[in-house]
């Protein structure tokens, strides 16, 4: 069996549940999952934030942009915020990848232009924007302002420096990133308070990669620096179901994950899951997930029989598109049907193929049973691709149609009489 029988431990990590298959929730609007993130993350940078939206108008946290359309799925029938998930109840995406409320034309001079920026979460230094289904008692809220306080003091003030006229013997400037030379003539990013330069390219935060270009502020961890984000992540977990930082002493771990013990519970439908069997999904958001709501929502189908891939199949998984049973008769080569589960397997369209097939793929297409291309018309039967000419018995050598019952005996087409024969 590949589900879990989960218990809270404090700070511990449980047993590791097999990842299950599923399908992303959302269609990523017609583009490649690249494409998508990239989308995602421009539509967040003009997103109004929340508090202010709900001023605007005129309505409570939980109702802002209520109805929105999603941008990134079809199945979604409107924006609804979730309680304290920071995304939409019908759908999963986040709130900025609905139509709502952006900022533009808006006075958002008493808004931080960090309050909404992923990479510098405004809920890990205001108290306020913490869930309200999140009261934190007196202790947790001096742990989380004092946190707030320390936090912000590593907070360093960035400024682009423009290209500008070169002076003679004046000595270039040193890039802290790639230790190079910085021309006068190009853009550099100056880290205040540290005294360090860094060409464009290079001012990326050192743990998470992320550019640092259009952050109006970094953090110092030692002595490299990071985004917001990376730091708050250094001095405290973050719980996986709010995207909240965690100052409980006691709180869940499971599947790489950490959660506040009242959050570890199913992402589609909130059931709670300490003590109970559940699957995790593959694809974004890799969530624990129970296991009706895993059934009703993250099946995918297996690229070669076509069958649903259930909460306790294993699987392998070579993309976002190719998820194969993990078994002999899935996870094989199109071509020659050889079992691919202890050799490397190459990806040719939707399907999977050994190195030779693969490479022949490459070349044109080719006949499965005689391995001559194919000029011409071509049959597909089953996982067959094969010249008209070749598609008879391979006992009896008969010629065969689909409509006189012809039958695939592993690699060889068969008439009716010799299905059975060995």
């Amino acid at each position: 069996s590949h589900r879990t029988e989960h218990k809270v431990e404090r700070q511990t990590d449980t047993n590791t549940q097999c990842e299950m298959a599923t399908l992303a929730p959302g269609c990523y609007a017609g583009l490649d999952k690249d494409a998508f993130n990239k989308t995602s993350a421009e539509r967040e940078k003009q997103v109004m934030p929340l508090d202010k939206a709900a001023l605007v108008q005129k309505v409570t946290t939980q109702d802002v942009d209520s109805g929105a359309k999603c941008l990134g799925c079809t199945s979604c029938t409107g924006f609804q915020m979730h309680m304290w998930r920071k995304r939409c109840c019908n759908c999963t995406c986040a709130r900025h990848m609905h139509d709502v409320t952006l900022g533009d034309g808006v006075d958002n001079s008493n808004i931080s232009p960090l309050r909404h920026n992923f990479n510098n979460p405004v809920h890990d230094h205001d108290a306020k924007s913490i869930s309200p289904r999140r009261k934190l008692n007196p202790d947790l809220l001096k742990q989380f302002n004092k946190f707030a306080k320390e936090h912000k003091k590593q907070a360093r003030q960035v400024t682009r420096t423009p290209p500008r006229p070169v002076k003679k013997a004046e000595k270039p400037l040193k890039c802290f990133g790639c230790k190079g030379d910085i021309p006068p003539t190009e853009n550099c990013f100056f880290v205040e308070g540290e005294k360090l330069h860094f060409h464009g390219a290079c001012f990326n935060c050192t743990k998470c990669k992320v550019s640092l270009m259009e952050q109006a502020e970094v953090f110092k961890l030692g002595k490299v620096i990071v985004c917001g984000r990376c730091h708050a992540d250094s001095c405290k977990p973050r719980c996986a179901g709010c995207d909240e930082l965690i100052f409980d002493k006691q709180y869940t771990k499971a599947e790489g994950l950490t959660f506040h013990d009242e959050h570890f519970c199913c992402w589609f439908c909130d059931e709670e899951l300490h003590s109970k069997e559940y699957a995790r999904a593959t694809s974004e958001p890799r969530h624990p997930t129970c296991l009706p709501c895993f059934t009703r929502h993250c099946t995918a189908k297996c690229g070669t029989c076509r069958l649903s891939i259930g909460a306790e199949d294993q699987f392998i998984k070579m993309s976002e598109k190719q998820i194969f049973h993990k078994k002999e008769q899935c996870f094989k080569c199109y071509g020659c049907g050889v079992g691919l589960e202890n050799q490397k397997a190459y990806a040719v369209d939707d399907k999977i193929a050994c190195k030779s097939c693969a490479e022949r793929a490459e070349d044109g297409v080719r006949c499965d049973l005689c391995h001559d291309d194919i000029d011409g018309a071509a049959i597909e039967f089953g996982t067959l691709v094969i010249h008209e000419s070749c598609f008879k018995c391979k006992k009896c050598n008969v010629m065969l149609t689909e409509e006189t019952g012809a039958q695939l005996v592993g690699r060889e087409p068969r008439c009716d009489v010799h299905k059975h024969s060995h």
